[in-house]
């Protein structure tokens, strides 16, 4: 079976079309899972949870090759886990709808990647 990813696109300060791809292997699996129980949150407090999981991000993006700083870490499964919980919770609803260079829906792609790190 193939190892799931996420791809996302984007286009860089100078206009540049860039990709960056992440496995279950740039998610800690406590970082995952916490990402996944964020999404039944009712409150923001897991404004402090992801929060915490930055450190832990950017730790992972040193040591990653493909990661290019801000962008690596902005555009990471759990950020976007987050971010559209957070969204939802003060009533601007959820991120439009964007999909991976896969064809997947950004949120789904997050989730699975998420939830196939938290049981590794």
């Amino acid at each position: 079976m193939a190892e799931k990813e996420f791809v996302i696109e984007y286009q860089d300060y100078k206009g540049e079309k860039q990709q960056i791809r992440y496995t279950k292997y740039d998610i800690p699996k406590t970082v995952a899972q916490k990402a996944l129980d964020s999404q039944s949150a009712c409150n923001l407090n897991i404004v402090k949870t992801m929060a915490a999981a930055i450190p832990e991000l950017r730790s992972l993006e040193r040591s990653n090759t493909n990661a290019n700083s801000t962008a690596w870490l902005s555009h990471h499964p759990v950020m976007i886990m987050y971010l559209t919980q957070i969204m939802h919770l003060t009533g601007m609803g959820i991120l439009p709808t964007k999909y991976d260079v896969r064809g997947k829906e950004y949120y789904s792609a997050c989730y699975d990647l998420c939830e196939e790190a938290a049981e590794r």
